[in-house]
């Protein structure tokens, strides 16, 4: 096989021979690098030498999945997005998915799992099949993305035949962008599947001055060391940048991956055996006088901001992308509530100064004068409302007063400001439920209209609603009606997204509703 490997770059040359001597791995590189062109050379290439051995990938999302999958139409090859092969895997364990759903309802740290329902008990599954949908409905025994990575978890963690028919089954698991996957993942592959020696093994390809996400695993800098040692392969090389974007990013990566120009006189880098010429400039401005900043560099440099083709903006903070996006009313709506950032500074003293009363069945009222009762008088001015709260209060004295009223742990779980707008098409955890559902009814409109057909089946579950063809043929007339939003009100167009099938109205949004609109009615 050594000739084979010849035209191979050399970092897939080191991880064929880490994967023979039965190591996991690390693929680390910056942008340009040409990390997942690695993952595809190296997935061709263990196909080829191992003809009885079944690779799994795992990617972001499914337009990976299909770039993939263009290239390799194996059935030794399993590509999919991590909650696809998740669910994938454990959805024949009907009875333990069972179980640890009962186990989940009932721990009442576990906000995600709730089933209002009074007719709860621990048979409540019992008749059902527990099925893995783009909506969560546990009533119906429907659970969604984040309820996935959760069960997973607990699957994993607590039973070894299930983690050794995994481990029979694949030969390796590689997982590209690792970064943004979620710690509970990295902890199944690194912590639980490793308990049984049975030679999976296990490879990540990323970059941790990449990670976007809070939630994600960011590095693996503690299985780098020690018992937990993965082995990590750098790769260097830049095939996408001009020097000097090179320079640039190496100047502000804090880890040991110093990027090169790629030697590959192929790579898109490259013209004439010489490197693509290019600038890197930085410009201070602020938000009165970037109109004229971009005017200057359009003359400066020849560049058209107006051609989206030529030029990219970015905008960081959220003001600015509210401005563009068309909601700045909005996001001031969701900021200026403070009343609950009065709720906040309590909740803060409570934590500053160690207070451990239980106050679940307490009103913030109540809440409020057993802290004045048991603290020294010289800390109740932080029990007051600040002069902006206090200003805000006096003008919605109504909405005060039922705060006041309201109990103290429901009201302090509430959480509205200006982050939860901020849309990332992937995930965010600070975005509310009512925002997520929104962008899920523009997502699935847009889907149906692009021609996207399976992709927007998938993720309405649409074809399980139909029961003749009419239902099929009237998709098209829903769907217009919901885009010609005339005088409609948010509520109007959630109740008939869910009146057409075409976003369900799940436990997550129902949460929300219940947990905000008794505080602003």
């Amino acid at each position: 096989m050594v000739a084979e490997r010849l035209g191979l770059e050399n970092e897939v040359i080191q991880i064929l021979k880490l994967l023979e001597d039965n190591t996991d791995f690390l693929l680390s590189g910056g942008a340009g690098s040409g990390k997942t062109y690695s993952l595809i050379k190296l997935i061709g290439q263990l196909l080829l030498e191992n003809p009885s051995s079944v690779y799994a990938v795992i990617t972001y999302t499914n337009s990976a999945v299909d770039e993939i999958e263009k290239r390799y139409n194996s059935d030794r090859l399993d590509v999919s997005t991590i909650h696809d092969f998740l669910w994938n895997n454990i959805s024949h364990f009907q009875k333990e998915i069972k179980q640890i759903l009962i186990d989940l309802v009932k721990d009442p740290e576990m906000r995600l799992f709730t089933v209002n329902d009074d007719s709860f008990s621990d048979e409540y599954f019992d008749n059902m099949k527990i099925s893995y949908k783009d909506y969560k409905s546990l009533k119906n025994g429907v659970v969604s993305h984040d309820e996935i990575i959760v069960i997973a978890n607990k699957i994993f963690e607590h039973h070894e035949m299930i983690r050794r028919i995994i481990s029979d089954k694949y030969a390796a698991i590689f997982v590209d962008e690792y970064q943004d996957t979620s710690k509970e993942i990295i902890e199944i592959f690194l912590n639980y599947f490793r308990k049984e020696s049975r030679g999976i093994r296990f490879g990540f390809f990323g970059d941790s001055m990449q990670a976007i996400y809070e939630d994600g695993v960011g590095d693996l800098n503690e299985y780098l060391l020690g018992d937990k040692s993965i082995v990590q392969v750098i790769k260097n090389q830049n095939r996408r940048n001009p020097k000097s974007v090179m320079d640039l990013a190496n100047k502000i990566r804090t880890d040991n991956v110093i990027q090169k120009p790629s030697i590959d006189l192929d790579a898109p880098n490259m013209k004439d055996g010489m490197l693509k010429k290019g600038n890197c400039i930085f410009i201070y401005s602020d938000a009165s006088n970037l109109e004229e900043i971009k005017s200057k560099i359009e003359s400066k440099f020849d560049i058209d901001f107006s051609n989206s083709q030529e030029t990219k903006e970015l905008n960081l903070t959220h003001s600015l992308i509210a401005k563009k996006a068309g909601y700045a009313g909005l996001m001031e709506i969701y900021d200026k509530d403070k009343i609950l950032d009065y709720v906040k500074r309590i909740r803060n003293f409570i934590r500053d100064y160690s207070i451990q009363n239980d106050f679940s069945e307490s009103s913030l009222s109540d809440v409020v004068e057993a802290l004045r009762m048991q603290t020294d008088t010289t800390l109740h001015s932080k029990l007051n409302p600040t002069r902006t709260q206090k200003y805000f209060i006096e003008e919605n004295n109504t909405l005060y007063l039922d705060a006041l009223s309201m109990n103290y742990n429901e009201l302090s779980s509430i959480y509205i400001e200006k982050e939860q707008l901020i849309d990332d098409n992937k995930k965010n955890s600070q975005q509310d439920n009512l925002i997520k559902h929104l962008y899920k009814i523009e997502k699935n409109i847009s889907l149906y209209n692009e021609g996207n057909y399976n992709e927007f089946l998938r993720k309405t579950d649409y074809l399980s609603f139909i029961k003749n063809t009419r239902d099929l043929v009237s998709l098209k007339k829903n769907i217009d009606s919901l885009v010609n939003i005339k005088n409609k009100t948010i509520e109007d167009i959630i109740n008939e997204a869910d009146k057409y099938k075409i976003c369900i109205i799940d436990d997550n949004l129902k949460d929300f509703c219940l947990r905000t609109v008794s505080y602003t009615h």
